[in-house]
């Protein structure tokens, strides 16, 4: 505690790419909100800690890491001050998790939005709420962001995202062949369907000095991936979730099976 009956703190600021600059969420309405909530406060601030440009769900955010396992202690620091909650995660398990961490090193969290310490004993209640709410519309996010996927796919798109398909690279989300890769396909397919099997495909592809796209030997599961994508190699996408039934539809890509 300082002189003026405050705290000292640590501000923590994160801005994801998924808008906050547009809604008064920028690095600069944050820090804003918690310089004015410690100067009513009588907090001081030693010092902001920002992380940039990650969402809020599973990802790195070394700032935040810093100030749960790096070198920021009690004494001097007694407390994070945040904008609003969900610039910890809106995930509650994760959300709960660090407000753990950080009372196990007897560090308070302080969220200017909500700022719980004004609400007595309903204090942990609208807490909990507010954490759960935060988790429904982070999977209501992740729902719509499926949505517009499909959606893109049943128009044709090809490539939404993910591991590229081998024989493919991505040019403005379009899935354009490359040329020794699709090579390398036809050549599986002129095999497998000659009668070889996945180990056999892999021993010919061994003996002609065939890597993968990461410069190495071929393994048969990975073979079979590509034998199993047969219908993507011939043009088409597929148009549904993963877990439904097969549903394919003509894709944009130009395919590599055409014969």
């Amino acid at each position: 505690m300082n002189a003026d009956g405050g705290m000292r703190v640590v501000g923590y600021i994160r801005v994801s790419t998924e808008g906050q600059a547009k809604d008064g969420f920028g690095m600069d309405a944050q820090r804003k909100q918690i310089e004015d909530y410690c100067a009513l406060h009588h907090h001081e601030i030693l010092e902001f800690v920002v992380d940039e440009g990650k969402s809020g769900a599973k990802e790195d955010r070394p700032g935040f890491d810093r100030i749960i396992y790096g070198d920021i202690e009690n004494p001097p620091v007694e407390a994070v001050v945040v904008a609003a909650a969900d610039r910890i995660a809106r995930d509650i398990t994760v959300y709960y998790y660090y407000k753990h961490e950080l009372r196990g090193r007897k560090i308070e969290l302080i969220s200017v939005k909500e700022d719980w310490g004004s609400m007595g004993a309903f204090a942990p209640v609208y807490e909990a709420l507010l954490a759960s709410w935060a988790q429904i519309e982070r999977e209501a996010i992740a729902k719509r962001t499926m949505g517009g996927k499909l959606a893109k796919k049943r128009k044709g798109g090809a490539y939404i995202g993910g591991m590229l398909p081998y024989g493919y690279r991505s040019v403005e989300g379009q899935l354009v062949p490359v040329p020794e890769e699709a090579a390398v396909v036809r050549r599986m397919f002129a095999l497998w369907r000659s009668g070889e099997g996945y180990v056999g495909i892999k021993r010919v592809l061994d003996a002609e000095g065939v890597l993968t796209r990461r410069g190495k030997e071929w393994n048969p599961s990975t073979i079979r991936g590509v034998i199993l994508n047969e219908r993507l190699y011939r043009g088409e996408v597929r148009i549904n979730r993963v877990g439904e039934p097969e549903v394919w539809s003509s894709g944009t890509h130009e395919a590599i099976l055409t014969d």
